[in-house]
């Protein structure tokens, strides 16, 4: 089915194709309907797959969530695209002609898309506020470290919901256009803002307020957000068609950033109020269920031994002398409640002597050495044991275990109230998550992972922290504690952090649930993240695209054809060889000061756990020397001294006799075969072969690594092996490394901003002048000689720029000078010409003339004078004729120096 889905996926190419390619409206349309069912049936089919697959999802399945999201960014693209083609196709919608009744219906069409743009963004809250409070993911982590692909699906799932819903609203918004088109001014653009906001507050008021109401400020944020969209869309789309490959992108991006950024407060406001119920509607019960839980559970625990295969008789009858061991009573703790929630609890198996025959803990107390079983019934109480130098709350229960009424051993069952086994509770060491039943570990990205746990005892002093530091417990808490049982809120103050604390109280004391409150800096390192994550996204986008138009498409893949225009742009180019000197030596830093920090960090822990080694192997040293001497001195250690040892160093310990283990403060461990009872090879060469004072090295549990140190103990002419984890130290470390990988993340993105800035600036600040010099120069190539440049720089440029203005002033003097040549040369051709014509018919007229007055000479003057004074009029003016054209034949070629001699004495005295 899958496959059936991409075939229909890939099948919208052509139908794109023929949509683009369309010219009139039929096929468009029908191009348009067959992209929408496309989708849709591809959806549903996949939706169909992946519910076979995995059974019903809830709405925030990360990857259901995600091909939702994608289809409904599209399905808003076809939308926003319909609407702006119909609104600038022929034939236009009416304009409106200013009066009363228009201007109403105008605003009344903008009071429903504002009630239509409030009621889609509304229900998007509602979905995104239940998507919030059914994930366990931290929507608010928008770091791309750790990898996670439920986290990075579900992020990205978001961010296309945002910029769907969002420019969804705005194109409801534009939808009146499409029916009637209103003067371009003020007034009228100021009732279509009258009508849209009245249509959003008139919904925001109808909005039902039961459950958990959706945030004002923020919803009306993102409608904002849709209103600017709107205008945008208006003052764009026209432009779109014209824009460079480069500005396209530039603008998707930012299609996809805004929308994100705007819903961002609502998300945060959500995401607070979900972290809230958590910890007041989920976390605070536990602890203070914690009580009866451990008594409930107890009983359970009870009830399986009861039920135990095979009976608790087999467990208890040893050899007479046999030392007592953990392997029996660690099969009847592995079968109960105990192992299954690992409580701190102890599992006691006796003999019908009263011996010890069998022990195992993971509640640190001291062994009594002898238990005789009065009843063969479970008899249970409560007590208070020693724990150190402090007391605990221990659940005891005893029965002896009897054969037809006859006792012949006996069991004895602890459990102590230890808030380290509440589920939202992560152990000091993370690799005891893996053998958990409800794993809540504070992993990086999981929501709630920051809530901190601190019981104070009615006299104010701390009982149990969850982490290294407490709240100060202010007098107006303690007091209102004090005078009542209810629940509390507070804002407290704790090393320059705001935090807010959940406060519950009962007969054992004060519980306080908090956790940090983001700082107007945690915010802008949000933003920062997110806009890091929508710049993944968009380049998954980008390449999902190429590929798609490369397989299904004849158009051009959207990467080539910005390839090749920015390879012919000067300006491109300048940018982003600038933003590579801006960013590229600034992220090189920022990788080497991360990379030398982290190796820091990691060589303070090497360090550390060099010394923590050697803490505990001077201990264990000590207390060998304390048992009776001899060749086992150091055979007699067993877990409780090793527990002694864990609380001196916060860290378990573990002592193996040469190749195998002896004793252990975490002895569930090894007996639930999460860990080896065998040395660690490495260690073995290291320590015993090598005879290397001290070891450190990384070692692996699952999915987990952490770091182990171990060094040699040598005490009665025996030789051991001391190992300490340093899990919760790595834990540590790994935190500090992820923050400190977040900020060099933040500030990379800023320095990338800011060097964008800066090399769009001198890009447009070198680059103009280049441009401006390219039109003008196409300018004077078309013609236009008065294409000038204004100077706006003192530089290399400016000289440029005036040499040019130079140029094309002595341009058009020339073409002046070249254009009166031409004028003189054609009056010189002219003048030839005319001479010419001149000079052809005066010939015959003077012939002419000439020979009437020799036939009047001839024959006896018989029209003298008449005649005569005629043909002396006619020959005159031919001669004058003459003369003008020979005149004007010597205008029109070269002039022909005529030397005359001059009296230079009266010429210098006449121009002096």
């Amino acid at each position: 089915m899958s496959v059936l889905a991409v075939t229909l996926l890939l099948c919208t190419g052509p139908l794109i194709d023929w949509r683009h390619a369309a010219r009139d409206v039929p096929r468009f349309l029908h191009g348009t309907l067959g992209i929408i069912v496309t989708l849709l049936v591809t959806r549903g089919i996949l939706y169909y797959a992946t519910d076979l697959a995995h059974g019903p999802r809830d709405i925030s399945s990360a990857m259901d969530l995600l091909l939702t999201a994608l289809t409904t960014a599209a399905l808003g693209w076809l939308a926003i695209d319909l609407i702006e083609r119909r609104r600038v196709s022929r034939p236009h919608p009416p304009v409106l002609r200013p009066s009363g009744r228009a201007a109403a219906l105008f605003t009344l069409a903008f009071v429903v898309a504002g009630g239509m743009g409030a009621s889609l963004l509304w229900v998007y809250e509602r979905i995104l506020q239940r998507i919030v409070s059914h994930t366990d993911v931290d929507l608010l982590h928008f770091s791309l470290h750790p990898l996670s692909g439920t986290r990075f699906a579900l992020a990205f799932a978001l961010v296309l919901l945002d910029a769907a819903v969002v420019w969804s609203a705005a194109a409801i918004i534009r939808v009146p256009a499409l029916i009637c088109r209103a003067p371009r001014t003020w007034t009228w653009r100021g009732l279509a803002a009258a009508g849209w906001i009245a249509g959003a507050l008139l919904t925001t008021a109808m909005m039902p307020v039961q459950g958990s109401p959706v945030p004002l400020p923020p919803f009306w944020g993102a409608l904002a957000a849709a209103g600017v969209a709107a205008i945008v869309v208006g003052r764009v789309s026209s432009q779109m068609r014209r824009a460079s490959q480069a500005a396209r992108l530039i603008a998707f991006f930012l299609a996809l950033l805004a929308p994100a950024v705007a819903m961002y407060p609502s998300l945060f406001a959500f995401a607070t109020d979900a972290k809230e119920l958590l910890v007041a509607g989920e976390y605070a019960p536990q602890a203070l269920r914690l009580r009866d839980d451990l008594k409930l559970r107890l009983g359970h625990t009870l009830d399986q031994i009861d039920a135990m295969s095979p009976p608790l008789e087999q467990f208890v009858v040893s050899p007479a002398g046999e030392m007592p061991a953990t392997d029996r009573a660690s099969v009847v703790w592995s079968k109960t409640d105990l192992a299954t929630y690992r409580l701190t609890s102890a599992v006691e198996l006796y003999g019908a002597d009263g011996r010890l025959v069998s022990r195992f803990e993971i509640l640190p107390e001291y062994t009594r050495p002898q238990f005789v079983a009065t009843s063969c019934t479970w008899e249970a109480f409560d007590e208070v044991a020693p724990f150190g130098s402090s007391t605990r709350y221990v659940l005891r229960a005893s029965r002896g275990v009897c054969v037809r009424g006859r006792p012949i051993g006996a069991v004895v069952v602890r459990a102590m109230l230890d808030y380290r086994t509440l589920p939202f509770i992560s152990s000091q060491s993370p690799y005891l998550e893996s053998v958990r039943p409800i794993r809540e570990a504070r992993v990086e990205g999981l929501f709630g992972r920051d809530v901190e746990f601190v019981v104070y005892g009615w006299s104010r002093v701390p009982i149990f922290a969850s982490g290294t530091r407490v709240w100060t417990l202010p007098d107006r808490v303690f007091e209102r504690v004090v005078a009542s049982r209810d629940p509390i809120w507070e804002t407290l103050d704790r090393d320059e952090q705001r935090f807010r604390v959940y406060f519950r109280s009962d007969r054992g004391g004060i519980y306080a649930l908090g956790y940090p409150v983001i700082s107007w800096f945690g915010h802008f390192m949000n933003i920062a993240e997110l806009v890091a994550l929508i710049g993944v996204l968009y380049l998954t986008l980008l390449a999902a695209a190429t590929l798609f138009n490369i397989l299904s498409s004849r158009a051009q893949a959207s990467g080539r054809a910005l390839l090749r225009e920015v390879r012919s742009s000067f300006y491109r180019k300048l940018f982003l060889a600038f933003w590579a000197v801006a960013v590229l030596p600034v992220t090189i830093l920022a990788f080497a000061t991360q990379r030398y920090f982290a190796s820091q960090l990691l060589a303070s822990v090497d360090e550390a756990a060099g010394r923590t080694v050697t803490v505990a192997q001077r201990l264990v040293e000590d207390y060998a020397t304390l048992q009776p001497r001899g060749p086992s001195a150091l055979t007699a250690i067993d877990d409780q001294i090793m527990v002694l040892v864990r609380r001196a160093i916060d860290e378990d310990v573990n002592l193996f006799d040469r190749d195998h283990l002896q004793a252990t403060s975490a002895r569930d461990l090894f007996a639930s075969q999460l860990l080896s009872t065998r040395t660690p090879g490495e260690i073995y060469k290291t320590i015993l072969l090598d005879r290397m004072p001290t070891f450190v090295g990384d070692e692996e549990v699952g999915d987990v690594r952490y770091r182990l140190a171990a060094a040699p103990v040598r005490a009665g002419g025996r030789e051991g092996i001391v190992t300490v984890p340093l899990a919760s130290r790595q834990q540590e470390i790994d935190e500090q490394i992820d923050e400190l990988d977040r900020r060099v993340l933040s500030a990379a993105v800023l320095f990338s901003l800011f060097g964008a800035a800066i090399g769009y600036w001198m890009a447009e600040r070198i680059a103009d002048p280049v441009n401006r010099l390219t039109r003008a120069t196409r300018r004077i190539a078309r013609g236009d000689l008065d294409a000038r440049i204004a100077a706006t720089s003192s530089d290399e440029l400016r000289r440029l720029v005036e040499d040019f203005n130079q140029m094309a002033a002595d341009l058009k003097r020339q073409r002046a000078e070249l254009e009166r040549t031409q004028r003189i040369e054609a009056w010189a051709d002219m003048a030839r010409q005319v001479a010419h014509d001149i000079k052809n018919p005066l010939t015959p007229i003077q012939l002419s003339a000439e020979h009437a007055r020799r036939v009047n000479i001839d024959r006896g003057r018989p029209l003298s004078p008449v005649l005569d004074d005629c043909v002396n009029a006619i020959l005159t003016q031919v001669r004058l004729l003459r003369q003008i054209a020979a005149e004007f034949s010597s205008f029109a070629s070269a002039p022909v120096p005529r030397p005359e001699p001059t009296a230079l004495a009266d010429l210098i005295e006449e121009v002096v």
